[in-house]
């Protein structure tokens, strides 16, 4: 059409009218869906050949005509689906969503490398919504990762769309604020609330009371920032003169009664107790009034206390993403740092109090957590940033340690202590390198990958310093005398440390994938998103009847919903993206619809949930096209389970393979030894794993190495003597054998003696020697290429899914160090793997780190050689250990 732009993919054009309509005959396809789709040549048969090549016989299906309203229902079923995702109302028209990307400047191919300019300014989507106005999601927001659910439009001429119906929950009114708080001024408004309207509207003194206890007998729910014996006493004032109280603390108290009538609803307190409530809206509402009243734009006492507590909760009441609460919190976080809560109490020019000091500190924590929780919920920069505030964290103080007489504070309460300002403390530290991270992921520059590693640092040494009384552990084998509000504690400080981890890696679960720098990275986000999405499944499980956590579901929170979603898109992304193992990929593929699962319980009361709901299955979809068929010559074998914390070795439990090896059994340094090849002048010490010097594979390996290296290889016994149950560790029945007799009768200060030997022997013997070792042997390496060693035992080494590594060990290494890093790996963790490749190089240490994908712990030398992946992960592993020690022996 003349005049019309090449946009019909972005934009759909409709006449008003058929007056100029062109009918059309109906002619018969000669294609069927799938083919006309892909483009492809179809034969006409039913089904068609290449249908059934694609494994799509069923699907194979041909039009007697045209169809043209089956169509136009189909493209209405991706528009209400699209339409839902994005929040759009259904009476406006539906734009694709545009990307928009940052034009940047190439970098100089001057000494570039991909660690200096890597990843892209971060990505963001523009959606609109009702007229003419648009919302911008940024790259922390999960939607940013949903240019792959448009795929599905590819999929509508052979697959039939789920039927989509709008979303029945509606925005509480207690969610919503009044355009009046918004309009207070050096006056109260004449139509302001009166000190006999908020008499009126409080319960009874015995029902206030009762709520109060509910609400300060939430741990969880209840915050610090509000002083109990203060509060306590400020409270019976109020009873005593109501007129003489601010509005500003009489909207706390409303604040206050509104959180508590949650609770108590959700309890059945509200009949167990016999407390006639009205409708908890009614309190926030008359909070804001009394804000309003207050005047709280004006600096007055309790002013940032009052709309924090207020926007707390109205997001208390909230079960959706709400970004008109983001804005009510971005008006407190200004109100704050005009009152100067930004600056520690420290370097104030005035003189505050002990006490306020540490309340101050209390409010800026809460102030700014939700600053950037609720940024990054919305895709959005923080509004504070770093470099512009020095408050201290709040003290590990329980309320009864200190009050408004106190002139000098107490120490600290331990780390031992778990009280809920303990997790504050900690919650703290956290949010500042969350924010850091946030800032991060949202520039408009090119993001160094080197400062990826930094901030992956700092987040781990937060971990290794969090108290063991706050390090998450499985619901179910809690201790009973834990409190639930402890529980919780746990699970968001493991929640946020995931989330944030997740954040900082995404990006390279889609840019580099050629380039084996970023494997920690992808590993990283990938095991971060799949341990939230665990603790999703075990926190659903526990809030529902008969789970520990039952009584307590009002804890969950719409910032706890949105990282859920912020996971199983990584989950997404990184099946869309790659091609593993066909096992590994079916678990994540169940995790997927766990996750689903639990989001369509709530989609009737949740929009957020409906939208999670549509958009998994959408993905889940896609990504069950994509899914290859599992290798039928035989089931691979899955983990075996953990026992006694013995679980170093055991991985999978392993395949036997097939060949004869070509040496001999000898001895050197009084250890029994097998020995293959004949150069006098190069060797190679193979540490191997619990399987023992015996073990077939490793002589076959050994073999190989000789040969293609061009070395005399020995792998000595270095389990004194002892013979593994070999059997009964290829069929997995690990129960059977006593690993932890057999690791403590071959612990590392036994057996490193005798490794350090047998190296000395070796120099003696050999001008160049090499060290590989696998899984129990990983440790012994590393300790080998130790910087103690003068002059050094080896000349490279070379550590395959290592175990019983410790970070002590990495930190010693000095010669050059190849690492073969299976994907999944329960032992040589991510976070292990990350702490390697960060210390190496940070240590100016040679080292190259190889990634396999989709396999797991041992693969390398007890893989199953007739599956093809583990064939080819062996094969690679070797191909690359010998490569690397050509580089550093010859």
């Amino acid at each position: 059409m003349p005049g019309t732009p090449p946009l019909t993919s972005v934009f759909r054009l409709y006449r008003t009218g058929d007056v100029d309509k062109v009918a059309k005959r109906n002619r018969r396809p000669v294609s069927c869906h799938t083919c006309r789709a892909r483009k492809l040549k179809c034969d006409r048969k039913q089904p068609c050949r290449s249908c059934i090549d694609r494994g799509n016989g069923e699907t194979c299906a041909f039009d007697a005509s045209c169809a043209v309203k089956p169509r136009q229902e189909i493209e209405l079923r991706l528009q209400q689906l699209e339409q839902t995702v994005r929040e759009i109302p259904t009476n406006t028209t539906l734009l694709d969503v545009t990307r928009t990307s940052t034009s940047n400047s190439t970098p100089s191919r001057g000494g570039a490398t991909a660690s200096d300019f890597d990843v892209s300014p971060a990505a963001s989507t523009v959606a609109p919504l009702a007229g003419t106005a648009t919302a911008y999601c940024g790259a922390t927001h999960w939607v940013a990762s949903l240019d792959h659910i448009y795929e599905v439009r590819h999929a509508l001429h052979s697959e039939k769309s789920p039927e989509m119906t709008p979303p029945t929950s509606q925005t509480p009114q207690s969610v919503l604020c009044s355009a009046s708080l918004l309009q207070t001024g050096r006056a109260p408004p004449s139509h302001a609330i009166t000190i006999e309207e908020v008499t009126r509207s409080f319960p009874s003194r015995d029902d206030t009371d009762k709520l109060l206890s509910i609400y300060f007998r939430s741990k969880f729910t209840a915050v610090p920032f509000i002083h109990v014996n203060q509060f306590q006493r400020e409270y019976a004032a109020f009873w005593a003169d109501p007129a003489s109280t601010s509005f500003l603390w009489i909207s706390i108290l409303f604040s206050i009664i509104h959180i508590a009538s949650i609770i108590a609803k959700f309890k059945g307190y509200e009949h167990m107790m016999s407390l006639p409530l009205r409708d908890p809206s009614f309190y926030i509402e008359k909070a804001e009034q009394c804000l309003v009243a207050g005047q709280y734009l004006l600096d007055g006492e309790y002013a940032v206390e009052a709309l924090l507590i207020h926007a707390m909760g109205r997001n208390t009441a909230s079960k959706d993403t709400n970004h008109v609460l983001w804005t009510v919190f971005g008006l407190v976080t200004r109100l704050a740092q005009r009152a100067g809560y930004h600056r520690d109490p420290n370097y104030l020019p005035r003189h505050i109090s002990p006490f306020k000091a540490e309340m101050r500190r209390r409010v800026w924590f809460y102030v700014q957590a939700y600053d950037v929780l609720l940024s990054f919920q919305q895709g959005m920069p923080t509004t504070i940033h770093e470099a512009a505030t020095d408050t201290d964290h709040p003290g590990n103080y329980e309320d009864d340690d200190f009050d408004e007489e106190t002139l000098e504070m107490p120490p600290p309460r331990p780390l031992t202590d778990a009280t809920p300002m303990l997790y504050c403390c900690n919650k703290s530290k956290l949010c500042r390198l969350l924010r850091k991270v946030v800032h991060h992921a949202l520039s408009t520059q090119r993001p160094l990958y080197s400062n990826t590693l930094v901030l992956n640092e700092e987040i781990q040494q937060w971990k290794k310093d969090l108290p063991p009384c706050l390090r998450v552990r499985p619901i179910r084998t809690t201790s009973f005398s834990d409190n639930n509000y402890t529980i919780m504690h746990r699970t968001m400080l493991e929640l946020a440390y995931r989330k944030t981890l997740c954040v900082l890696h995404r990006p390279y679960l889609t840019y580099g994938k050629d380039n084996r720098e970023y494997d920690v990275s992808r590993a990283i986000c990938v095991e971060s998103a799949l341990r939230m999405l665990d603790l999703h499944a075990e926190f659903d499980r526990e809030i529902k009847p008969g789970g520990r956590l039952y009584e307590d579901q009002h804890m969950e929170s719409s910032l706890a919903l949105h990282d859920f979603m912020t996971a199983a898109m990584v989950i997404c992304l990184d099946l869309n993206e790659s091609r593993g193992d066909p096992l590994d990929r079916e678990k994540k593929l169940d995790v997927l619809r766990a996750a689903r699962d639990i989001w369509d319980t709530r989609a009737e009361t949740s929009r957020d949930a409906r939208r999670a709901s549509i958009v998994l299955s959408a993905m889940l979809q896609r990504l069950t096209r994509q899914t290859p068929p599992a290798t039928p010559a035989r089931e691979l074998p899955v983990e075996a389970p953990d026992q006694s914390g013995c679980e170093a070795d055991k991985g999978s439990p392993g395949f036997q393979w097939n060949g004869t090896p070509a040496g001999h059994e000898s001895s050197l340094a009084n250890i029994p030894t097998y020995v293959t090849g004949t150069n006098a002048s190069t060797a190679i010490l193979i540490i191997h794993d619990l399987f023992g010097w015996t073990f077939p594979n490793l002589r076959l390996l050994a073999d190989a190495y000789a040969a293609e290296v061009n070395a005399t290889v020995y792998l000595p016994d270095f389990l004194g003597g002892e013979t593994m149950p070999i059997e009964l560790m290829l069929e997995n029945r690990w129960a059977e054998i006593d690993m932890a007799g057999i690791l403590e009768r071959n612990s590392r200060q036994i057996r490193e003696p005798e490794i350090f030997a047998f190296a000395r022997a070796l120099r003696e013997k050999h001008a160049k020697v090499a060290a590989v070792g696998f899984c129990y042997g990983g440790w012994g390496v590393f300790r080998l290429a130790a910087r103690e060693h003068e002059p050094p035992l080896v000349d490279c080494v070379v550590a395959g899914h290592p175990s019983r590594l410790t970070e002590a060990d990495i930190d010693g290494a000095g010669v050059p160090i190849q690492i073969l890093a299976p994907e999944r790996d329960h032992v040589y963790t991510a976070e292990l793997k990350a702490y390697t490749f960060q210390k190496l190089q940070a240590g100016g240490v040679v080292f190259d780190y190889q990634h396999f994908p989709g396999v797991g712990h041992g693969c390398l030398v007890r893989g199953d050689e007739k599956d093809p992946a583990g064939k080819k992960a062996m094969v690679r592993g070797k191909n690359a250990a010998v490569s690397w020690m050509k580089q550093h022996l010859h």
